[in-house]
């Protein structure tokens, strides 16, 4: 793994959840949010960019892209639709992971699940 200097100016935190099913008393199956030790409270970055989309509306709508730089151990890389918690907001990853030699970049969706609750 290398990690070079410039790691240590990423200020975000990040940890990884995994979603189970798990059945209530009831029997009803709800989906539960599990962070995965290992991949808890990784150092990371995020990074904004708003662009505007294409719209017939005279005002367009502006676009947000959501990437995340992480160097992660054990070179683990989430599956496309896991759920990361990045400081205090929930995301969702959206896509491939871009892999480089010193970090990895995923692009997130801002998502609704919230896991506060959850283990």
């Amino acid at each position: 793994m290398v990690v070079d200097n410039y790691h240590y100016f990423w200020t975000s935190l990040c940890t990884v959840y995994e979603s189970q099913s798990i059945p209530d008393t009831s029997g009803t199956i709800h989906p539960t949010y599990i962070p995965l030790d290992e991949y808890s409270n990784i150092r990371c970055h995020l990074s904004f960019t708003k662009f505007p989309a294409s719209s017939q509306e005279v005002i367009s709508e502006a676009t947000q892209m959501v990437r995340l730089f992480v160097l992660f151990p054990n070179n683990y890389l989430p599956k496309s639709g896991s759920y990361l918690k990045v400081d205090n907001s929930f995301y969702k990853c959206s896509g491939i992971a871009a892999v480089y030699k010193d970090h990895i970049e995923i692009n997130l969706l801002r998502s609704n699940v919230h896991f506060e609750n959850r283990k």
